[in-house]
């Protein structure tokens, strides 16, 4: 049984058991004291259905509430969905949306170097809303500390990307 105590005016805790005692607000040895949250947001695989900009809208709020505070977000889009899905991103109150080419897999490979760039910076953990596969490199940059994997009941996802996750988050 655990046992709160407070030394000092600082919280600690121990096993009745045990003779060894921790502090509740020690920082966790493995990750650092802050750990920057970006949310890599694919828009056009999380909203696919943008022409239905309300069904849209609540696809993506679900997102963003799975997501829970994220320090950065970044969205692409192609160029030619870019107008509508910048509608829908505005009205749930993202502001950060950059135009891509009509190429395919363009949105993405600007997410993935988005990824890069915020991992080369330092420690960071990286949540992902999207459902393909090629987001999986993001877990194995330097500087990644975590990948949160994001994704709505109404799509599949790849394995590929549910294996590198630390951590899975259904938006409902």
């Amino acid at each position: 049984m655990y046992t709160p105590l407070t030394w000092g005016g600082v919280d600690w805790y121990g096993c009745d058991d045990d003779l060894t005692w921790e502090r509740l607000d020690a920082p966790q040895p493995h990750l650092p004291r802050h750990l920057r949250r970006v949310l890599i947001l694919d828009v056009e695989n999380v909203c696919p259905s943008s022409r239905r900009p309300v069904r849209a809208l609540a696809r993506l709020n679900a997102v963003l509430r799975a997501a829970g505070p994220v320090d950065h977000i970044v969205t692409a889009s192609a160029g030619s969905q870019y107008e509508r899905l910048d509608e829908v991103l505005q009205r749930a109150g993202v502001h950060s949306h950059i135009r891509c080419g009509n190429r395919p897999n363009a949105a993405d490979r600007v997410l993935i170097e988005q990824a890069r760039r915020f991992a080369g910076e330092g420690d960071c953990e990286v949540i992902v809303a999207s459902n393909d596969h090629g987001f999986r490199v993001i877990a194995h940059m330097p500087g990644v500390r975590r990948l949160v994997l994001i994704t709505h009941p109404d799509l599949a996802t790849a394995r590929s990307l549910l294996r590198v996750a630390s951590e899975l988050r259904v938006a409902a």
